[in-house]
């Protein structure tokens, strides 16, 4: 009998943990039973996706905000017993959702509880506030739990939530190699579909839309380099609550600027959308790990990163760290480096990708290890 696993923390724009959760739950259905929780009242990123892999898809009324602090885990606690899982594996950026952890602890529910940044994003100030004043204090409540395995996807993000005294396994998050190596027919239909020529230089940015990733700093980098021609085309892939502001700032650069920078939304093809790119951008104040790298690399696209990003993910030692606060100049002198180089073999970065501890194979496997058998 296949083990029941609730994987917690699925919100309804696709990023780090959505996207973890599809790797999971492709490469291990076979071996257990998940459900997903819902972080939001909406319809969650890919939901119909796992809807139709027979996935149940749970939404729970009253557990967010403050004005839910109070009643939260006696809901949650019902919602437990009614269901028979075996594991919950608490997927989230911060230790707010230690009242799961409680919860399913009295339950002797086994627990995994993982962190996938270094800051929470999309917090308001004043959830930020109270989120750093309780941290030592969720830090004491998790220690006391039984049942609990903590586990976080760097050491950066692991140190910045969990602390110096609670220990913490590294898993990285993986990537389907096979699904990112490099095609010249998908990179000729891609630039076919927006009108670009295959000589054409074109750069990317795969990142949610909101003020963790920085895209002020991408817009006026972009907007320096189209002027002075360094390259041609750039294209932003993702959705999230900054899109209005990043829209209305394409819309106030010049007319021949603007119409060559494409806001492609959310996007279930990914990886054709790298194959097509030359080089990408992700100039984010922090990140727990930054999947969108490691996917670039498998791609073959050298990823031109902030300081924000830890190194681990520098599988090819292609990647190119930047101070954030570097000159939108030295950042544009950078990306004329890249494009100026033809040494790059993007078989080659798939194949270290796919050696390394980043590759899918590898993650499922420790994964699975977290799990168990039945």
């Amino acid at each position: 009998m296949k083990k029941k696993i609730l994987l917690t923390g699925m919100g309804d724009r696709l990023g780090g943990i959505e996207s973890f959760a599809t790797v999971v739950v492709e490469g291990l259905m076979g071996k257990y039973e998940f459900s997903l929780l819902a972080a939001t009242e909406k319809k969650i990123a890919k939901q119909d996706y796992f809807e139709k892999k027979g996935i149940t898809v749970f939404h729970l009324k009253n557990i967010f905000g403050l004005k839910n602090a109070i009643s939260r885990k006696k809901i949650f606690s019902d919602f437990l017993k009614e269901h028979d899982f075996d594991i919950i594996h608490i997927n989230a950026t911060t230790m707010n959702a230690v009242y799961m952890a409680e919860a399913a602890s009295k339950l002797n529910i086994d627990i995994i509880y993982q962190i996938h940044n270094t800051a929470p994003s999309g917090y308001s100030v004043l959830a930020r506030l109270l989120t750093k004043t309780l941290r030592n204090y969720y830090r004491f409540k998790i220690k006391r739990l039984k049942n609990v395995k903590c586990i976080a996807v760097s050491a950066e993000a692991a140190a910045a939530t969990f602390g110096k005294n609670i220990p913490v396994r590294i898993v990285v998050n993986g990537v389907d190699t096979n699904k990112y190596c490099f095609s010249n027919k998908i990179r000729e239909t891609m630039r076919a579909k927006y009108n670009i020529s295959k000589s054409a230089r074109v750069g990317i940015i795969v990142a949610r839309l909101m003020p963790i990733k920085n895209h002020s700093k991408v817009l006026s980098v972009v907007n320096l380099g189209l002027q002075n021609k360094i390259f041609d085309y750039f294209m932003i892939v993702g959705d999230g609550p900054e899109k209005e502001s990043i829209q209305n700032k394409i819309d106030r650069m010049r007319v021949d600027i603007k119409n060559k920078i494409f806001l492609c939304g959310e996007r279930n093809d990914i990886s054709n959308f790298l194959m097509m790119s030359d080089f990408m951008l992700l100039p984010s104040f922090t990140e727990g790990l930054s999947i969108s790298v490691i996917e670039a690399q498998a791609a073959g696209v050298i990823p031109i990163v902030s300081n924000g990003i830890p190194t681990v993910t520098n599988i090819t030692g292609n990647v190119i760290f930047l101070d954030v606060k570097a000159s939108d100049c030295h950042w544009v002198e950078i990306i004329e480096k890249v494009l100026s180089t033809t040494t790059y073999d993007k078989i080659k970065m798939n194949q270290i990708v796919d050696d390394s501890e980043f590759s899918s194979r590898s993650f499922l496997k420790s994964i699975s290890e977290l799990y168990g058998v039945q």
